[in-house]
């Protein structure tokens, strides 16, 4: 009478609460990963501009080649670089997709044994409440074949 409800699978809901915990830093990581990304991608897009606006200011007095030559390889090793970070920024963009459907279905595998959980539990504190008032009737009826 005085035993507890169990849930008879408790450890597989507990495994997929640490999947779900693992899946919610993991994606954590990546969006911050993915946002650093993001910043250098503008650093460089910026720098870029104001290289651009430099050269127009100057345009005006007269460049002489050697500099203009200079900003030109400048901005070409410039534009590699951005799309080396354009292409960064991208990947870790699609892990993050990717670890947040993860994190989707992790989420989804847990509601599903906590429903389970949930079911059994009423299942099971119905049946307790039952006992009792069978308890409680051969009880009742006891004492009244003994009156």
């Amino acid at each position: 009478m005085n035993e507890r409800f169990q849930f008879r699978f408790q450890k597989v809901l507990d495994y997929r609460e640490t999947i779900k915990k693992k899946k919610t830093e993991e994606l954590a990581g990546y969006m911050k990963a993915f946002e650093e990304e993001k910043k250098q991608l503008n650093e460089l897009i910026n720098i870029r501009q104001s290289i651009f606006n430099e050269m127009d200011d100057r345009s005006g007095s007269g460049i002489p080649a050697y500099y203009l030559v200079q900003y030109s390889k400048y901005l070409e090793s410039l534009k590699a670089f951005i799309d080396k970070q354009r292409v960064a920024a991208s990947l870790m963009e699609k892990k993050m997709e990717n670890c947040r459907e993860e994190l989707i279905e992790a989420s989804i595998d847990k509601k599903v044994m906590d429903n389970l959980r949930t079911k059994e539990l009423m299942k099971y504190t119905l049946e307790k409440e039952k006992e009792r008032e069978k308890e409680v009737e051969d009880l009742v009826n006891f004492k009244t074949t003994r009156a």
